[in-house]
């Protein structure tokens, strides 16, 4: 639903934390100031512990945020209502590193049964339309590139559909330092 469940601050010693949460799927985003956000999506689906480990990557050139929870109609460039808490999540950490540029990469899967064309050119218009929401919110312009890539780059190659929802990603490259 997009909706915010739980927040959970970590031991600043241990890095450890414990929640308790509802049995659906749910994506887990981890943040701290100074590093890049990380997330996963879970499923809960029996009352059970699940660890998760997030290695934050420090903020730097060429570093990578990978955005699985930006979602789009279908072949479409408008955003899912369940984007919202993502994309409001990358805007705050734009907002806290103003200093920063990014390049907004779209994806899409490698659809057999589509022109690989039109997927370049839809996952074009998905990266642009992160960038008028960002724009919208006081991001200015000029921090901000886009490219879409397509289908050309899948993170898993793989024939089971959940598993190459992964695939329909945007990715924030932080290009340099202003």
């Amino acid at each position: 639903s997009g909706a915010a469940v739980l927040k959970a601050n970590s031991d600043p010693v241990s890095g450890f934390y414990r929640a308790s949460v509802p049995l659906r799927p749910l994506n887990v985003l981890a943040k701290k100031s100074g590093y890049l956000l990380k997330g996963e999506d879970v499923v809960v689906n029996k009352l059970d512990t699940i660890k998760l480990n997030f290695l934050l990557d420090t903020i730097a050139p060429g570093q990578k945020m990978l955005l699985f929870n930006i979602h789009f109609s279908p072949n479409s460039a408008e955003f899912l209502e369940n984007s919202k808490p993502e994309l409001r999540h990358l805007l705050d950490f734009l907002l806290e590193q103003p200093y920063w540029q990014i390049k907004i990469i779209g994806h899409t899967n490698s659809n057999a049964f589509a022109n690989a064309r039109y997927l370049q050119t839809l996952s074009f218009s998905r990266a642009l339309a992160v960038k008028k929401f960002l724009l919208e919110n006081s991001i200015p312009e000029r921090r901000m590139s886009c490219a879409g890539l397509g289908g050309n780059n899948p993170l898993i190659n793989t024939k089971d559909p959940a598993e190459g929802l992964k695939n329909l990603r945007v990715e924030v490259i932080l290009t340099k330092r202003q």
